[in-house]
């Protein structure tokens, strides 16, 4: 996921595109720094750009730690998976 990856928000809410970017680590920070320099170049030279925050990208070859490919193992089969907190926080997955 790398070049596209975003951290939920601070407080579990939902983000909107304007929204101000709050990054709450050094990775967060980093990615919200490279967004930042990506515009300067818009606002600079009038680079055309594209920034994109598609968090929770999965596939094919994804590594199998991580959520969907774990959770499927899990559930074929037959054991239980691991749900932290009560289950009333949501995240959306693009493929």
């Amino acid at each position: 996921t790398g070049g596209v990856s975003a951290p939920p928000s601070p407080g579990g809410r939902s983000r909107k595109e304007g929204d101000v970017l709050e990054p709450t680590n050094p990775y967060a920070a980093t990615k919200a720094a490279a967004e930042n320099i990506a515009r300067s170049y818009w606002y600079s030279f009038k680079m055309p750009i594209i920034v994109t925050r598609g968090n929770n990208v999965f596939g094919p070859h994804q590594y199998p730690e991580k959520v969907i490919p774990k959770f499927v193992r899990r559930l074929v089969n037959g054991l239980p998976v691991c749900i932290h907190g009560d289950g009333s926080n949501s995240r959306h997955f693009i493929f």
